[in-house]
């Protein structure tokens, strides 16, 4: 394999790739093929965000993470996963290194987290959807920049534009805690 440099360095960006709730998958060996629902609560992200630092970033999502080809097949690497508590979503802080990772966020594409399921529990409901199985404990394999992810407002930020998105965000909190309190009634 020949490896060559790439065309633009390293660049940081952040993106938001998870969110409480219900998940829908099918995988032939659960639920004899039928698609079926898992449900993710808060509690379990925040346990899961500290072993997304130093997981690797890819074009697209891998089968496995080869430790020993992960310097020629990872187009980056995550530095943190945290909760913004500004919008109450997952985020993660990461770098891309490879010309192709840089052609996938400038085309558009965004993020899509794989995790390990470690432990779950029974089936339950979330806002009224039915789910199978909750996962009680897990830790994340790699992020995956796609065309399609799952989490639909998922999306990928400069430094500069994450800063200005949670400045926005802070003001329409601030908007809406005036607004409750301006319209309050006493009792």
């Amino acid at each position: 394999m020949k490896i060559e440099n790439a065309k633009s360095l390293p660049k940081i960006y952040y993106g938001l790739h998870f969110a409480e709730g219900v998940a829908e998958y099918k995988e032939p060996e659960v639920n004899n093929g039928q698609p079926y629902r898992i449900f993710v609560g808060e509690e379990v992200m925040k346990g899961m965000d500290p072993t997304y630092a130093g997981k690797p970033v890819y074009v697209y999502h891998v089968d496995d993470v080869n430790l020993d080809r992960l310097q020629e097949e990872a187009d980056g690497y995550v530095v943190e996963s945290f909760f913004n508590k500004m919008d109450g979503k997952h985020w993660a802080k990461f770098i891309v290194v490879s010309d192709k990772g840089h052609q996938a966020i400038q085309s558009g594409w965004k993020l899509s987290n794989a995790y390990i399921p470690k432990e779950f529990g029974g089936g339950g409901k979330w806002h009224g959807v039915d789910y199978l199985k909750e996962v009680l404990r897990a830790e994340y394999e790699h992020l995956a920049l796609v065309p399609n992810p799952r989490y639909e407002e998922s999306i990928i930020l400069t430094p500069e534009e994450f800063q200005a998105y949670n400045l926005k965000k802070e003001s329409e909190l601030k908007k809406v805690a005036n607004s409750l309190k301006q319209g309050a009634k006493a009792m």
